[in-house]
């Protein structure tokens, strides 16, 4: 059972690395086996030396060792990102051993004695190793530098269970230390089970995020396509248009002279006011340059026009922005949603839309303004609005980014920057000022 314990500890303290690294950066392009591999290497390695007398230190130094070349090689880090997240994983796992050391004096065990070889030490495992799971878990939810399952509310779900596997194993201690070993096996496995019932949990829970992220993520994309080929034949059907105009502009410039050269003043008069006609009947296509931002405001142009709303736009960004087309619509869409409900509650003379968009530096700076009706923030609340934002909100941290959001005067500003964006080599594109 020892032996078990002992092995059991080292394969949770791997999970654990890999969660706590998953949480902080992205993986890299390598094979699956080689991580695994990786892995199970390191695991061999800490258990043997579990079974080393007075290898604690030595142990852990293996332990920080193995862990940064793991975030390093397998995990979007840099060596000083691998270090510090080597360096504060492993004063994690020492703080746990201290807060083990704690309990034991709490409930007047003596720690020499249950750490020894044999059954007590394989409880001392366990009970370590769920505090350890504990405190990752909560490690994360804090800093949640990514989209995860792990959110404190969802820790508090499980937090009895980890009490009570705990307050299991620390009376398993004491019974064993008494003398009395009747319920220690079934004690034992009961907190093992404890502890596998949580991890499954946690994976379950991860596993279950990860594929309404993808779903999400699918949805998205497809009705990003519908609006691409949309705006294509839209295009398409424009260039068609303009091509036809310009040819019977042609003939009413031939019928123009022949009628200027007669003197009929009147007829001019009225074949200039049919060719002003042509143009007026023209639709106009957003092209701001990016193909992906244009469909994105081709789209809402439309429904802004319908909905009776100014839409007014000032976007300065390259063909090549180092953002998904999926996040730009994240982005775009959820804010421009929230201001075309927000200026359905005016009236449509004190209706407007304005939104900014440029690229400085490599950080894309984006902002959209729009008025709303006296008490609309409080009507909208448990709406999609406030989804709206978090979506958006949840974006921005993925790009390391900024929001704020501003209220003052009945007037809704939304200001964000993201970074990492990837400009062309090239000179930016020149303002393109478009307002509908």
């Amino acid at each position: 059972m020892y032996i078990i314990a002992e092995l059991t500890g080292v394969v949770t303290e791997m999970l654990l690395a890999h969660i706590y690294f998953n949480g902080f950066f992205t993986k890299r392009s390598r094979p699956w086996w080689a991580m695994g591999s990786a892995y199970i290497v390191s695991g061999i390695i800490l258990a043997l030396l579990s079974f080393v007398p007075n290898a604690s230190f030595l142990r852990l130094a293996f332990y920080a060792i193995a862990l940064l070349l793991i975030a390093y090689s397998f995990f979007s880090a840099s060596i000083i990102q691998a270090i510090y997240a080597s360096i504060s994983y492993c004063c994690l796992y020492v703080l746990n051993e201290m807060l083990i050391f704690g309990l034991f004096s709490l409930f007047h065990i003596d720690a020499q004695t249950i750490i020894s070889y044999g059954q007590t030490r394989a409880i001392c495992i366990i009970i370590s190793h769920m505090l350890l799971w504990l405190c990752v878990l909560i490690v994360l939810a804090i800093t949640k530098r990514k989209r995860t399952a792990i959110t404190l509310p969802f820790l508090l779900t499980l937090t009895p269970g980890y009490i009570a596997g705990i307050i299991l194993g620390l009376s398993f201690c004491q019974q064993v230390l008494s003398g009395d070993e009747r319920m220690s096996v079934p004690v034992l496995v009961s907190a093992i089970g404890l502890l596998y019932l949580n991890i499954v949990i946690i994976l379950y829970a991860e596993r279950a995020k990860s594929a309404s992220d993808q779903k999400l993520q699918a949805e998205l994309a497809e009705h990003h396509y519908a609006m691409q080929e949309q705006y294509y034949t839209q295009l398409r059907s424009e260039q068609e248009e303009t091509r036809a105009m310009f040819h019977d502009i042609n003939k009413y410039m031939q019928a123009m002279r022949t009628l200027a050269a007669e003197g009929n003043a009147v007829d001019v008069n009225q074949m200039m006011a049919e060719t002003q006609e042509l143009f007026d009947s023209l639709t106009t296509v957003v092209d701001v340059g990016n193909s992906v931002v244009s469909v994105i405001l081709n789209e809402y142009r439309e429904i802004t026009e319908d909905a009776d709303i100014p839409f007014n736009f000032d976007v300065s960004v390259p063909p090549n922005l180092g953002i998904s087309a999926v996040d730009l619509y994240v982005l775009l869409g959820n804010t421009l949603d929230n201001a075309i409900e927000a200026c359905q509650s005016l009236p449509i003379e004190e209706r407007y839309i304005r939104i900014q968009m440029r690229i400085y530096h490599n950080i894309l700076f984006y902002q959209i303004e729009n008025p709303y009706a006296e008490g609309y923030l409080q009507c909208s609340r448990g709406k999609n609005h406030g989804y709206g934002l978090q979506n958006v909100r949840k974006c921005v941290e993925k790009h390391d980014g900024h929001m704020s959001v501003s209220q003052n005067d009945n007037k809704f500003i939304l200001s964000m920057r993201l970074n990492g964006c990837v400009p062309i080599d090239c000179q930016l594109l020149e303002n393109t000022h478009l307002s509908v």
